[in-house]
């Protein structure tokens, strides 16, 4: 659900949490939502986009509550408050709810948490240097301001040095602990490291995965699945066509050759009868 100017008395109390003034007040005009700042690398850009891609494409929340309603962003502010400066995740999920559709406000082009009424369940960094201080300041205001739930970091190049290149934890009362295994159960997504290919490019991506672990498919990995469905289907039935053919064409010989079979029976009949030889009377 969105919160919009006439929102619930629940939402409204929730906004509190984050606000010390009337929603109605905040002069969204001189709020900073986009500073021009380029993303990192080729491959950070593509994997951002490999991480909404995939759940815009074939990805549907399992809790019903959400009504399939769901908002994967990547590279966009993330505010907690009017007053401070956004936190930009490199990706975001947040269930249950959908962008406003009317792009031209500037209250509706960022993740607002009082305007959705919500923070996301999930927030992705991945490391691209030490500026980013991905376990320092920003994880804290990650847990305590915004109240995000599930914390991913992936570090490719093990900048900070730690054991795994991946690494998620999970809020407990506004502190981020380790989690162990890469699943989501309160999201129903997993995180995985993945090598393979993504737009013509060899490398290891974060992707999402299901709770069974299978990876959550880009658009073209389900069209090249359905395809190569299509395919076997299609050669099935071709082989089942030509074995059906191939049963006709038996049954039509064995046929055949009992119809030769009797015909011959019966003129050699004919000729013994013509002999004064009853051929039912031969032993």
């Amino acid at each position: 659900m969105l919160i919009s100017e006439k929102a619930s008395p629940a939402a409204q109390s929730h906004d509190m949490d984050y606000l010390d003034e009337s929603v109605d007040d905040i002069d969204y005009e001189n709020i900073i939502i986009e500073d021009g700042e380029p993303v990192d690398s080729v491959t950070s850009e593509k994997n951002m986009r490999l991480l909404t891609e995939t759940l815009h494409a074939n990805w549907t929340p399992p809790q019903s509550r959400y009504e399939g309603k769901f908002m994967a962003l990547a590279n966009v502010g993330l505010f907690y408050s009017p007053d401070v400066p956004a936190i930009v995740p490199d990706a975001m999920l947040s269930l249950g709810v959908e962008p406003f559709q009317d792009t031209r406000p500037k209250k509706n082009r960022s993740y607002f948490i009082w305007r959705f009424g919500k923070p996301p369940e999930v927030v992705i960094e991945i490391v691209s240097n030490l500026k980013g201080n991905e376990y320092g300041e920003k994880m804290q205001k990650y847990a305590e301001n915004c109240g995000v739930h599930y914390y991913a970091i992936y570090d490719p190049h093990n900048y900070y040095n730690r054991p795994s290149q991946l690494e998620i934890y999970v809020n407990h009362h506004g502190t981020f602990v380790p989690m162990e295994g890469n699943i989501m159960p309160d999201v129903g997504l997993g995180l995985v490291l993945w090598e393979g290919e993504y737009e013509y490019m060899e490398e290891t991506w974060l992707r999402w995965c299901d709770t069974e672990g299978n990876l959550i498919p880009t658009g073209r990995e389900a069209r090249l699945a359905e395809k190569k469905r299509g395919d076997s289907e299609k050669r099935r039935a071709e082989q089942e066509k030509r074995r059906a053919e191939q049963e006709k064409r038996r049954a039509e010989q064995a046929e055949a050759r009992a119809n030769t079979a009797e015909a011959r029976s019966h003129a050699l009949a004919e000729k013994l009868r013509a002999l004064g030889i009853n051929s039912d009377e031969i032993a």
